[in-house]
């Protein structure tokens, strides 16, 4: 069965997320790992109008892909920038992603929109979230300079 965005953003009742796209918060553990539960998990939801501004968090956060069009996550990894397509073809994409604790990361969608789920463990925080800003990020990486004007708002 075929839907649309807005559908699945009334359906799941997504919310505006403050680096971009929907999202809603579907499961956090009940299980205490220090100041943190032990897992978070969201649906998160972009379109090719609204990308997910680059950002980094402190622990690693695990992508699955559901529906949609093709996600693509750029990820700054030890100063090097690489690009990984999540989607439902098994030739060219992949299902499941992990992106490293403390790596830069931003994704956006070409086309339509794309729903996955992101799994963060220890659960996601908002006081481990940093957006960064696109001069501080042409500073530290001014080789990426196409990639960080298309992913950041300011």
């Amino acid at each position: 069965m075929k839907y649309n965005k807005e559908e699945i953003i009334k359906k799941l009742e997504l919310q505006p997320h403050a680096e971009g796209g929907y999202y809603k918060e579907i499961f956090l553990s009940d299980v205490e790992v220090g100041a943190y539960k032990s897992l978070s998990i969201i649906y998160f939801l972009l379109d090719e109008n609204n990308f997910s501004a680059f950002h980094k968090i402190k622990f690693s956060e695990v992508w699955s892909f559901h529906l949609g069009n093709p996600l693509t996550v750029v990820e700054i990894e030890n100063g090097i920038l690489k690009e990984t397509v999540l989607g439902d073809e098994l030739n060219n994409n992949t299902f499941i992603y992990n992106v490293k604790g403390g790596n830069i990361f931003a994704s956006y969608v070409k086309k339509g929109f794309a729903l996955v789920s992101c799994f963060v463990s220890p659960s996601f925080d908002y006081k481990d979230f940093y957006l960064y800003k696109r001069e501080e990020l042409l500073n530290l990486f001014p080789n990426y300079k196409k990639e960080i004007l298309k992913l950041t708002r300011e």
